[in-house]
């Protein structure tokens, strides 16, 4: 049981923080109580789930809850987008739940080229604020882009004037 508890600790301090295998150390943990608890040196071994869900075991459906609810609803969109084959719906659902459900529960999904997608988990709080500071950032953009290009239309009717 130590060299488990050793080499779980080499584990998370090897393994990048977003690679982390989340369950992983969840079913180690989970072991390792109950082996404390055979060898009557805990009494019980809820605890892990206090620590993982930061919550008491009693109100796990308060946790769970909404990430269900939300992946009932996607269903429920992907589905009936499927069944009417409109494939541009479903692209759109997907974006929202990236873009704008899962952020509301504390959830970033990042997409990397050529790979599977990977979440992660923040402060709900935080990572609202900082999609907020990225959409004002990209509006800025746009409204840039669009100044330089009608800044730019006035160049040409000024140069054909001349000319």
């Amino acid at each position: 049981m130590y060299d488990l508890i050793s080499k779980t600790y080499a584990y998370v301090d090897k393994v990048n923080r977003r690679t982390l295998k989340l369950h992983l150390i969840y079913n180690i943990g989970q072991y390792v109580a109950t082996m404390l608890k055979t060898f009557g040196l805990v009494y019980k071994t809820d605890f892990i789930d206090s620590f993982v869900f930061e919550t008491s075991s009693d109100s796990k459906e308060e946790v769970v809850g909404p990430f269900i609810d939300t992946i009932s609803q996607f269903r429920d969109e992907i589905r009936t987008s499927a069944q009417e084959k409109d494939i541009k719906r479903v692209f759109e659902a997907c974006d929202k739940l990236r873009q704008e459900t899962l952020p509301q529960l504390g959830v970033r999904l990042e997409d990397r080229p050529g790979l599977p997608t990977i979440w992660k988990l923040y402060d709900k709080n935080e990572l609202l604020k900082e999609l907020e500071k990225d959409k004002k950032e990209k509006e800025e953009k746009k409204q840039g882009s669009k100044t330089n290009a009608a800044a730019s239309n006035q160049n040409n009717k000024v140069n054909r004037k001349i000319n």
